[in-house]
């Protein structure tokens, strides 16, 4: 039992720091106007933008984890601090409810398909150039999609891409059209459903501590990250709602209810289709219950059928989001283009320089991926941190591995990163933020500079950690369960 001194000295050191998570959350806030569309990038606010987030990340990289294992384990001091970081964490969300997203318009995009969807229309049957166009023909469109790209309009002729149809799944798109009954056309309509996200990713989390024996306090990791507050609050991403469906899964999975974490599954595979990858780990246990896990393949068989039918239905051609995404979507990695320049060479030496290096690798790395989730799978796992463990790694790879590595995909797997704080992956949050430098050369019309040089600065840095950390796990051979860098 802490002496009360003791206890005043550490919920005065937490309190500090849940005071410069508030202020990360203001700053964030009073600066958002300064990025809207139509800032001019080329005068270096942007690069200032990116300093700060890289030293928040740093600051929360290096600071945190210490903090959280030398932070005492009663009762009543364990309950202090988790009403200090839960209050805290809530108000730096609530607090960008003011914000304008920063450098990101993807939840325009949102906001079009709830109002679709909500109205009963299918997504996937035109994009919004083509309901703009119904909008604006001279005898007034009088079609359902017509009158709703009236209503909409200043939404609409904000939409990024607005040539390709929605790439967002079915179960997405449930969570959009619940943001347009919540308030239409609102993004806080929208932020709503996504502060709900986080409060379900904070309990699952939380239940997920205690699963696996870890002190509640490690929830920090997750619930403080800059990243996380600035990508799912300020920038509104819809990974908001994937995550606590992932989690869910994981939970249910480990408390060996089979077919309910098939279901949860199936739901984040509804909001982003990658989480199919984590089904060989979730259900491994079922491999001496084929009948059960017949049935669990079988749900998630036809679920998966019922999510692709409207996707079907709307059209997979050229102007499918899922079509340029899976064939052409490239942003931020270093490690793609650098093999596709490798394979290109390859294909030229042996005489098949007719075939499309970039197609070859993205159909490689999905095959990786698919066998990475066996190899994971191979072996039984022994417990939670075990589950936990493998996740992680399957996230991971996925996130290093995928040709596009925006920002908020790497909350793919800091929710996990909690379970296995290694430094490369905590270190994300300073260094993938780096991205935003890329807006500043963009506007100066110089591309090539991002290509080349920026995303090296942020992608070398994570690697080399990646791999000091399994270097040591390797060197001190620390079991699955028991790995904490």
């Amino acid at each position: 039992m802490l002496t009360h001194h003791q206890a005043m000295r550490l919920l005065t050191g937490w309190l500090l720091r849940s005071a410069v998570v508030i202020a990360f959350a203001v700053g964030l806030s009073v600066s958002s106007g300064a990025f809207g569309a139509d800032a001019n990038f080329a005068d270096g606010r942007v690069l200032w933008l990116a300093a700060a987030l890289f030293f928040a990340g740093l600051i929360y990289a290096l600071d945190l984890k210490h903090a959280i294992s030398l932070a005492p384990t009663d009762p009543s001091s364990m309950h202090m601090l988790l009403v200090v970081i839960a209050v805290s964490g809530l108000a730096a969300r609530v607090i960008l409810f003011a914000s304008t997203p920063i450098l990101e318009d993807d939840f325009q995009r949102y906001l079009w398909d709830g109002a679709v969807t909500a109205n009963g229309l299918n997504p996937y049957a035109q994009s919004p150039s083509e309901a703009q166009a119904l909008a604006q023909s001279v005898n007034g469109d009088e079609s359902a999609l017509g009158s709703l790209a009236r209503d909409g309009g200043a939404v609409l002729a904000s939409v990024n891409h607005p040539n390709l149809k929605t790439i967002y799944p079915p179960v997405a798109q449930g969570a959009f059209a619940l943001a347009h009954m919540i308030a239409p056309w609102s993004l806080t309509g929208w932020r709503l459903v996504c502060l709900a996200g986080e409060l379900a990713t904070l309990a699952l989390l939380l239940m997920l501590l205690q699963s696996a024996g870890r002190s509640p306090l490690w929830v920090t990791l997750y619930w403080w990250n800059p990243l996380v507050i600035k990508e799912l609050m300020n920038s509104a991403h819809m990974e908001a709602v994937l995550i606590p469906f992932v989690l869910g899964a994981v939970l249910l999975a480990f408390r060996q209810r089979f077919v309910p974490a098939t279901l949860a599954l199936g739901f984040a595979v509804g909001v982003k289709v990658w989480p199919l990858l984590l089904a060989p780990i979730l259900l491994r246990p079922l491999l001496y219950a084929p009948r059960q896990l017949l049935l669990c393949c079988m749900i998630l068989a036809v679920g998966c059928a019922a999510l692709t039918l409207p996707v079907y239905l709307g059209g997979l051609d050229d102007t499918s989001g899922f079509v340029a995404y899976v064939s052409v979507w490239q942003t931020n990695s270093a490690l793609f283009p650098a093999l596709v320049t490798v394979l290109e060479q390859l294909l030229e030496n042996f005489g098949f320089d007719e075939l499309n290096a970039g197609s070859i690798l993205r159909a490689a790395i999905a095959v990786g991926l698919a066998g990475f989730s066996v190899v994971l799978a191979w072996r039984p796992w022994n417990d939670a941190i075990d589950l936990l463990t493998r996740c992680a790694f399957m996230c991971g790879a996925l996130v290093l591995l995928s040709p596009a590595q925006f920002p908020w995909y790497m909350t793919w797997v800091l929710p996990l990163a909690v379970f296995y704080p290694a430094l490369g992956l905590l270190s994300v949050t300073a260094f993938v933020p780096l991205y935003y430098a890329s807006f500043h050369f963009h506007a100066l019309g110089m591309p090539s500079p991002i290509r080349s040089y920026l995303v090296w600065l942020i992608w070398i840095p994570i690697w080399t950690l990646l791999l000091r950390d399994v270097w040591r796990s390797t060197r001190y051979r620390a079991p699955a369960h028991a790995m904490v860098p």
